[in-house]
């Protein structure tokens, strides 16, 4: 489905290389961004990307103030204008620049690289990015910014824009969708959970994911805001805040496997019944080929790799913390099993 999405946004770019609102002209920034996030990532899958990633990359630069790398915003009190409350905080376009930086090293572009760097300072010097206390700081938005910064390196920078937002977490868990409203935009609450994960604050971000679970609709998605006034697709149920709410959810999990890894061991004696359960199932791997998924310290993968010295293993797991106590020799590859990047028949076993 991924590849499809991929393939398909491709015929909708711009001639200039950009992407614009549905039946528009004008090319925006952020969606380029955007777009160039989705392309980087399924690349290694559909090659014939790189001319179109390729496009949208030079116009997002070449649309840009090339003195100070300040990316291209829409006219004033058009598609950014919140009303009485101002602009988009030009902040957002932070959420552009990582994926720019990826495309760059991909594609072995040295001036992507120079740019993102020049642009990230241009908004850190200029935009005011870590006070939630503004009224032009809709939460969705704020978190994008939030998110950026960890991502380009900053999450220095991003602590001290989530403690403003800690300022106005409830005691039940949910964020204001503005700081002087009722209403919750649900999007912004797993954004926020996701970058609170991100920095390590699992507390925080616990309590705002079991309140946004709450809101959960039947059909397993959700409202863009709920609440007194909440005026954020009130009724509308918004892929973005599943988007961000699958995110924040895996990343939930990876967090308590870190956090929880001593608790579990980095050896299984060949008798233990489990691994008579495997080892029944296999036969000699020695020359194949071995995915071990979900694979936590990786006992049963140094387990076969002691039996077949010849086996080419390779664990994956959620977790870091747990891949770093995989035995050596071990390929080791940092994924959950609902997103395994590994394309069919690449392995002659996969065990879980």
């Amino acid at each position: 489905l991924a590849l499809q999405y991929a393939s398909w946004l491709s015929t909708v770019q711009l001639p200039d290389g950009s992407i614009g609102a549905p039946n528009g002209s004008f090319g925006y920034a952020f969606d380029t961004g955007q777009v160039i996030r989705g392309w980087v990532s399924v690349l290694p899958h559909m090659p014939e990307l790189e001319a179109p990633l390729r496009r949208a990359c030079d116009w997002l630069i070449s649309t840009a103030d090339p003195a100070s790398g300040r990316l291209r915003v829409p006219p004033p009190g058009g598609d950014w204008s919140l009303g009485a409350r101002g602009e988009v905080n030009e902040g957002i376009h932070l959420y552009s620049l990582w994926p720019l930086r990826q495309a760059g090293e991909l594609l072995g572009e040295r001036g992507y690289l120079d740019f993102v760097n020049k642009s990230a300072s241009y908004y850190l010097t200029t935009a005011d990015i870590t006070s939630f206390d503004r009224r032009n700081a809709l939460g969705h938005f704020y978190a994008y910014i939030q998110e950026a910064l960890v991502e380009l390196g900053h999450a220095d920078v991003a602590r001290q824009g989530m403690a403003s937002v800690a300022g106005y977490q409830r005691r039940d868990g949910s964020v204001p969708g503005y700081c002087d409203v009722p209403w919750i935009c649900s999007t912004a609450l797993a954004q926020l959970a996701k970058v609170w994960y991100l920095l390590g604050d699992t507390e925080r971000a616990d309590r705002a994911l079991d309140f946004m679970s709450q809101l959960q609709n039947s059909s397993g998605a959700f409202f863009g805001s709920y609440g007194v006034r909440a005026n954020y697709f009130p009724a509308a149920e918004i892929s973005w805040a599943v988007k961000y709410f699958i995110d924040a959810q895996l990343m939930r999990i990876t967090r308590h496997f870190d956090a929880t890894v001593s608790q579990y061991s980095s050896e299984i004696p060949a008798a233990d019944g489990r691994a008579q359960s495997l080892l029944g199932h296999v036969g000699d791997l020695n020359g194949k080929k071995v995915l071990d998924a979900g694979c936590g310290k990786g006992r049963y993968s140094g387990l076969l790799q002691r039996l077949f010295p010849g086996a080419d293993i390779t664990a994956m797991d959620i977790s870091p913390e747990m891949l770093k106590h995989v035995p050596a020799g071990i390929r080791t590859i940092q994924s959950g099993i609902l997103n395994m990047p590994f394309p069919a028949t690449s392995f002659d076993l996969v065990f879980c």
